[in-house]
């Protein structure tokens, strides 16, 4: 449902002025958003009409009541609940900074996504702390602001998300990150959902991406099928003790990480997923 400049009304009775759609997804339209009652800018979604149901509103309210944003500032997660006749969404704080994924392309010195792979890994532990997956860990839906020589971090999109008291989601999150037994569940049509220990996969899939500037199956993705295949085998491509890592093009060569680095990802993409390190892990230097 796409709505222009109009008003709607969350759940605490707060007006929310909409402003011009900005993007369409495959489950919500986001609109830029002003709460009336506060001043406070921010980001509305709501969901398209196929998703308009009460175990989204069951979805949104256990985000809202879980105050993820008091928690670490570094997440951001609905402040409120709209359910306004047949409009739901959820209102959220608007976070500094561009794609994450877009600096990286532009360019981001090491010591920079160092410092952001570092701050994420503390955003993924409040997380787990809270038995809370993500569900969709990827540096697109990581917001990032530079301030000198310092990087900010934002998560965003809890859409995906999945814990044990609230409604399963509708989506598993991006195939260019999921873990082998959500791999499996795909292509098989069996119901499984991202968990905690689906989520260290990921995330150490965008940890990957975000120090050595490439996927973790890069080199061994020409297909489709090679992909897959890469993801599902259970061991880290580029890891420097196995042969011909030398040999794969883009990004930075493994042999640049320090000893924690190494370990997390030698870890990060077993198949047995109680083996993959917690989000903690390379702060521990564990």
């Amino acid at each position: 449902m796409i709505i222009k400049e109009h008003t709607v009304k969350t759940k605490s009775r707060h007006k929310i002025r909409l402003g011009e759609p900005l993007a369409i997804g495959g489950q919500a339209t986001a609109y830029p958003a002003t709460d009336l009652s506060t001043g406070t800018f921010g980001i509305v979604k709501l969901f398209h009409d196929q998703f308009v149901t009460s175990a989204t509103e069951q979805r949104i309210d256990y985000l809202v009541s879980e105050r993820l944003n008091d928690a670490c500032k570094c997440i951001v997660s609905p402040d409120h609940i709209i359910s306004d006749g047949k409009i739901m969404g959820h209102f959220c704080r608007r976070a500094k900074g561009a794609s994450l994924d877009e600096l990286l392309q532009k360019g981001l010195p090491l010591t920079q996504r160092i410092q952001a792979s570092i701050a994420l890994t503390h955003v993924a532990n409040e997380f787990e702390n809270r038995d809370i997956a993500h569900g969709d860990y990827r540096a697109d839906n990581v917001l990032a602001h530079k301030t000198g020589s310092v990087i900010e971090v934002h998560i965003i999109d809890m859409d995906n998300f999945a814990a044990p008291s609230a409604p399963p989601p509708d989506c598993i999150g991006d195939l260019l990150y999921l873990a082998p037994e959500l791999r499996i569940s795909m292509n098989t049509g069996s119901p499984i959902l991202p968990d905690i220990l689906s989520d260290r996969f990921a995330m150490g899939a965008m940890l990957h991406e975000i120090i050595l500037l490439k996927h973790p199956a890069s080199g061994h993705d020409d297909t489709p099928e090679r992909f897959d295949e890469t993801m599902s085998a259970g061991v880290w491509v580029h890891d420097p003790v196995r042969a011909n890592t030398h040999t794969m093009a883009g990004g930075a060569p493994a042999e640049i990480l320090n000893s924690p680095y190494m370990k997390l990802f030698r870890r990060s993409f077993p198949l047995d997923k109680i083996e993959r390190p917690p989000a903690d892990a390379l702060n521990k230097g564990r």
